[in-house]
């Protein structure tokens, strides 16, 4: 997949325009990483999911089951690398306190 630039926008498989599946690569229009996970045969997100901000530095990072849900506690970081928001999911459900850091850590 590419941008009407030409650059590179993503790599993956595709069954349809809703439907992807298997590892996926997708990267912003200045050709650094945006995203990294993989679809299940269904679609839906699963394992790990890790997102980046244009300058490479690591956005935030999620866990799904095998039906797309949240199993585990999305961390998310400033621009900077340092840690945002601590969010506990569990069965795709906030379970317990989130937790908010300062843009110094």
């Amino acid at each position: 997949w590419y941008y009407n630039s030409n650059k590179l926008s993503a790599i993956g498989n595709q069954v349809n325009d809703d439907h992807y599946y298997g590892p996926w690569l997708f990267f912003h229009e200045n050709q650094e990483k945006s995203a990294v996970g993989s679809y299940s045969k269904e679609g839906f997100k699963i394992g790990e999911w890790k997102y980046y901000y244009e300058n490479g530095v690591l956005r935030r990072e999620e866990w799904y089951n095998d039906k797309g849900e949240f199993v585990a506690p999305a961390k998310y970081y400033h621009a900077n690398g340092a840690p945002s928001v601590l969010v506990p999911y569990q069965d795709d459900e906030i379970h317990g306190h989130v937790v908010y850091y300062y843009g110094c850590g």
